[in-house]
């Protein structure tokens, strides 16, 4: 035992590095005021330590991002006036001002996750918050205002729902939507469970897992409940939660990843013909290296080795890795927990949101990873973690490996709380991605990106002039400084959040980009030639 632990600490040490990323926290600098609750009083409901996501996208239109905090709420006594989901429009300044009441977005049921897309082709976004309870859709009218449609379409589905993606499945030219859901729970099968006499939160296999949903956008402002029809039905019910979507297989047609708690991960091939055929466990990707169904929470999909395909990662609970596969193109995976350097760092926290982004602009996809324990009182019984976690950064060296970013001692970074939701967006138009965090009962932590300014870099807004107008599913790959990489333009991920629509690629050194080439979802090929480094672009489809 004493020689593994050696052996395991030397593991460690060698994955980390002392690199310089910058970040400021700069939440109430910039105007935001939202505080997230879970509503506990001490009785631990099941859907408290679920936590709430964040949206980053830009719903008016004018060029900034903008952010939608989801939030939670007392489950059985009413609190006056109720705790609400959150919009903030970016005023181009550096700010940002609470629009809430002026958009008609303060739901408040009990929120976990978002997903954002342009369900009726007016090229304004939608917004879909998943609850516990009924759902809701949001229309965006154009004006700064939203149109509460849920009943209309069709996408209440009342239950304990999780993380959401719209995705063009059928390539119809329509966003259709996948929804996540964890468990067959309700308020009056509430279970107390208790660990050393205290009252825990369950754990999930206490109430049987639920099925997920496919809804098929019908073009006329309705969704057609296609679950069993489609296959998803016919996959055994898990506890879901994080969910991405990407043509993982280069056939042209979205695919499913769905990170699943204690049960075998989902990975639903798209069949092209209207239906889907779950094949985790023969691409492997449904289970660890060990063969065991772990405690999946959010997931990423990225080239992070900048070989042209997806590769996958899941954020696991404490003790269990975060389970890396790296694609090998021909519709299998190989796991590379351990000789990518995620496992050994990933070992100890409890990992929730997760990202794949090049954050210092070097052209390759590092990795950020949101930490916190579920149980609130976990130091009482288990003295070797903390509910309290600090955030992680991860370097991509070339591909190879990642290493643990040891940041300043008074980076935001070191900075310890029990997280949940991460997304990340050009808040500022700086050309860098920024970060965003939700955090269980706090405040979120909005982080400026201050690294590597000397490092050139491309930002791309994709434009389609027919279906969906921002072109997700979309893959875009860019020519620069003898480097290809290759990015799929929205999809979901992370855990219960929704991201920049916009590609940003960091170019490192590179003065000029020789081409960018877009494969429209669709199959239809553009190429653009020595584009200007150091703006967005915005690629039209022709």
């Amino acid at each position: 035992m004493n020689r593994f632990l050696i052996l395991l600490g030397m593991a460690i040490a060698l994955s980390w590095t002392t690199a310089a990323f910058e970040f400021r926290d700069e939440t109430v600098q910039r105007g935001i005021h939202f505080v997230s609750t879970h509503g506990g009083n001490g009785l631990h409901l099941f859907p408290e330590f679920i936590g709430q996501g964040v949206a980053v996208f830009d719903y008016d239109n004018d060029g900034w991002v903008d952010l939608y905090f989801v939030n939670g709420r007392p489950l059985l006594e009413p609190e006056v006036p109720l705790p609400r989901n959150q919009l903030y429009r970016n005023r181009g300044d550096g700010t940002f001002e609470e629009t809430t009441d002026l958009a008609g977005v303060g739901d408040t049921g009990y929120g976990h996750g978002v997903a954002v897309g342009d369900v009726d082709n007016d090229g304004w976004l939608d917004l879909f918050v998943t609850n516990f309870g009924e759902n809701r859709l949001y229309r965006n009218r154009g004006d700064g205002t939203f149109e509460d449609i849920t009943q209309r379409a069709g996408v209440a589905a009342p239950g304990l729902n999780t993380g959401a993606v719209f995705f063009d499945y059928d390539r119809d030219g329509w966003l259709d939507l996948y929804l996540v859901r964890y468990a067959a729970y309700s308020l009056d099968r509430d279970v107390p469970c208790l660990r050393e006499g205290i009252r825990v939160y369950c754990d999930p296999d206490v109430y049987p897992g639920e099925s997920d949903r496919l809804f098929r956008n019908r073009g006329d402002g309705l969704f057609e409940d296609v679950t069993a029809s489609s296959g998803i039905g016919s996959v055994p019910p898990a506890h879901g939660f994080g969910v991405v979507v990407a043509d993982f297989d280069g056939d042209g047609w979205l695919d499913l990843y769905v990170a699943n708690d204690r049960d075998p991960n989902y990975l639903l091939w798209n069949r092209r013909d209207g239906t889907f055929q779950e094949e985790g466990l023969l691409a492997g990707v449904a289970l660890s290296a060990m063969g065991k169904a772990e405690a999946g929470m959010g997931v990423a999909a990225g080239d992070y080795d900048n070989d042209g395909d997806p590769d996958l990662i899941v954020t696991n609970f404490q003790q269990e890795t975060n389970a890396t596969y790296r694609n090998d193109g021909n519709g299998f995976f190989t796991d590379v927990t351990a000789s990518s350097g995620i496992g050994p760092v990933s070992l100890h926290p409890l990992g929730w949101g997760v990202l794949f982004l090049d954050l210092d602009r070097d052209g390759w996809k590092d990795l950020f990873v949101a930490n916190g324990h579920v149980q609130d009182l976990v130091e009482r019984f288990d003295p070797t973690t903390t509910y309290a976690q600090p955030n992680q950064l991860l370097r991509n060296e070339s591909g190879r490996r990642f290493r643990l970013v040891i940041p300043e001692p008074r980076s935001p970074l070191t900075e310890a709380r029990s997280s949940r939701g991460a997304a990340f967006g050009d808040l500022d138009n700086d050309g860098d991605w920024d970060l965003i965090i939700t955090n269980q009962n706090a405040p979120p932590n909005l982080l400026i990106n201050e690294c590597q300014p000397e490092a050139t870099w491309i930002g791309l807004i994709l434009e389609r002039t027919r279906g969906d107008r921002f072109g997700i599913g979309s893959v875009v790959q860019v020519s620069a400084g003898g480097m290809i990489q290759t990015a799929t333009v929205g999809g979901g991920g992370s855990y219960l959040s929704h991201s920049d629509l916009r590609l940003l690629f960091g170019l490192g050194r590179a003065e000029q980009v020789e081409w960018v080439r877009v494969r429209w979802l669709g199959g239809k090929t553009q190429e653009w030639t020595h584009l200007a480094p150091n703006r967005w672009h915005r690629l039209r489809e022709k």
